[in-house]
């Protein structure tokens, strides 16, 4: 359908806006259930808001300083 063509991904999206951080498995768990990140689980390139995904792409939440944000539902 045209409309589904158009709509981008959130993981996208965010990524255009924001900068990535990429997390490990372990620290997209944490993540995804509010907890705080350990610095071995995640490569951020700043300690400012960053959009979070996951090693498979996904976006997991954004964060900043290893600290949850605002979360998302995969």
């Amino acid at each position: 359908d045209e409309l589904a063509a158009r709509v981008e991904h959130l993981a996208r999206a965010a990524s255009r806006a924001l900068p990535v951080a990429r997390l490990s498995e372990v620290g997209a768990r944490d993540a995804h259930h509010g907890r705080p990140v350990q610095s071995v689980d995640i490569d951020a390139p700043t300690p400012g808001p960053c959009a979070w995904l996951d090693p498979h792409g996904q976006l997991v939440a954004v964060g900043e300083l290893g600290r949850v944000l605002r979360g998302f539902e995969p």
